[in-house]
């Protein structure tokens, strides 16, 4: 029950006297647990309670602590939480610059997954503000992250998955086919490393797979890419389960890749099916 871990961890905190070496992880404990509470419940009364312990931890951490850069990356993914719920663009730019300083912090043995939390939140900074050259620097840094990543339970796939989507988004902005070509390649390597009961990164990679390769078809017009598409867009949309909020946009996608399938070979169960959908 996660109000009781807040109140658990509240009151290791309030026992814990100034100068306890276990001071600064209680209270790292009860900011992860507020967090956690404000997606529950979300109270931005929490979320800003664990950014004021976040704030404090750091204020006595010296840099040769390995918990700093922790800590900085756990801040930088509160005020980004806060962003999604206000839409207040100054803690989107603030948890960018706390993710550049704890990648600056970073153990060598861990750097791949701060790159990557770095490039997803570049990647937030372009969608809210247009820059191109965020997009730019969030696919080299992703791609850093990859080489650097492989290990210590580095999430490969996941850095696959949004390399694949940030080449689509490029190729939406500036229309070069190359990043279509790459994103194909790259996703289909995401495929082959997500373990089978990972329903939730294979439905994101398969509709990320279907976007791709309608461009290409688009691009192409070979069949083959369209019904590749489709058997793509088909399987993300099984693995959505109808709660998602990513559901309604599996189903829609599906459907206009039946509808240019129907038009393309005129198939009537695509064009029923299209309707159910």
């Amino acid at each position: 029950d996660i109000q009781q871990a807040v109140r658990i961890f509240q009151k290791a905190v309030d026992l814990t006297p100034d100068g306890d070496v276990e001071k600064n992880h209680r209270l790292h404990d009860l900011a992860g647990s507020l967090r956690g509470h404000y997606e529950w419940s979300g109270n931005v009364a929490d979320i800003n309670h664990a950014i004021r312990i976040y704030e404090q931890i750091i204020e006595v951490l010296p840099d040769d602590d390995s918990n700093k850069a922790i800590t900085l990356g756990n801040m930088s993914l509160a005020f980004t939480a806060r962003f999604r719920r206000l839409g207040n663009a100054d803690d989107l730019t603030r948890a960018l610059e706390l993710t550049l300083c704890a990648v600056k912090l970073a153990p060598t043995s861990g750097l791949g997954d701060y790159l990557a939390k770095l490039a997803d939140d570049l990647r937030h900074h372009f969608e809210n503000f247009g820059d191109v050259k965020d997009l730019e620097d969030a696919i080299h840094v992703i791609c850093c992250a990859i080489i650097l990543g492989p290990g210590n339970g580095f999430d490969m796939q996941h850095c696959l998955i949004h390399l694949g989507g940030y080449l689509q988004t490029r190729f939406e902005r500036q229309g070069n086919f190359t990043d279509v070509q790459s994103a194909i390649k790259v996703l289909y390597c995401a495929v082959d490393l997500i373990p089978n009961e990972n329903f939730t990164q294979m439905a994101v990679c398969f509709q990320r797979l279907g976007n791709a390769l309608r461009y290409r078809f688009e691009y192409g017009g070979k069949i083959e890419d369209l019904e590749a598409a489709v058997q793509m867009m088909r399987r993300a949309t099984e693995l959505t389960p109808d709660s998602s909020t990513g559901r309604l946009g599996c189903l829609a996608n599906l459907a206009n890749l039946l509808m240019t399938r129907f038009q393309s070979l005129g198939h009537m169960e695509d064009l029923d099916y299209m309707v159910e959908v």
